[in-house]
């Protein structure tokens, strides 16, 4: 399992590399970074067997490569981050550290990639690349702000919002928890007469403003505070407890 990204490529950049960067004077992050070690490693999956996953992949050519590897019969699954559904690099040009992430926010055309590639399933899982960070990692210039934002209380929400109109909710909610479960080989959650309650009750069509009350986190790091989304948890049944959310 790997974060694909070559280091010497992406020392001290801030963002996607691009037109956007290169008008913001910010340091980029190129595709080619991630790219090339998935090609990389795919090549070495050819050469030994076994099986591989690539983790929080960014880039249309990224999920070209994989689907390119799974038609060959290789044993090669991935992932992307649920925000990487939701920007493009051009809402770096506020300055806004909450949109600074790693992989960075790439183009339209990747995250329409992206998407297909949830379709078609060549992306197997979605995650929530959820990272707390206190204020003074985020609030500060730029180039100095750490990378990351929390999703794990909206990560359903932003997929839903964002990729729901092509790609089936089942699919959806399939990436998002039996998905994963299958991949690491974990047994399945089962809702039947007699089992022990583990689920979520959500509304997809609910939609609503996530506003920084609704954090539960101690960090506030999100880029969807304010930001109307669709899809709402509503409650979760888990070890014997019951939580109303809405």
């Amino acid at each position: 399992m790997q974060n694909a990204e070559d280091t010497d490529l992406t020392k001290y950049g801030q963002m996607n590399e691009g037109r956007t960067s290169t008008m913001l004077g910010l340091k980029g992050i190129p595709k080619v970074a991630e790219e090339s070690v998935i090609l990389n490693n795919i090549e070495l999956l050819k050469y030994s067997g076994g099986r591989i996953h690539f983790s929080k992949i960014s880039t249309a050519r990224s999920v070209e490569i994989i689907r390119n590897a799974k038609k060959k019969g290789l044993n090669v699954t991935c992932d992307i981050a649920a925000h990487q559904l939701a920007f493009d690099d051009s809402v770096l040009a506020s300055f806004d550290t909450n949109f600074k992430v790693n992989p960075p926010f790439r183009n339209k055309e990747d995250i329409d990639a992206l998407v297909k590639g949830l379709a078609d399933d060549t992306i197997d899982v979605i995650v929530s690349d959820h990272t707390p960070h206190d204020p003074e990692s985020k609030q500060l210039e730029f180039d100095m702000a750490s990378f990351g934002i929390i999703n794990l209380e909206t990560a359903f929400a932003v997929a839903n919002t964002f990729a729901g109109k092509k790609v089936e909710l089942s699919k959806l909610v399939e990436k998002l928890t039996s998905g994963p479960r299958a991949l690491l080989n974990c047994a399945a959650v089962r809702i039947e007469e007699g089992a022990a309650a583990n689920l979520t009750l959500f509304d997809p069509e609910k939609e609503w403003i996530y506003t920084e009350a609704d954090i539960k986190s101690k960090s506030k790091n999100s880029p969807f505070i304010g930001k109307k989304l669709k899809g709402k948890a509503v409650a979760v049944f888990n070890k014997g407890q019951v939580k109303i959310l809405a």
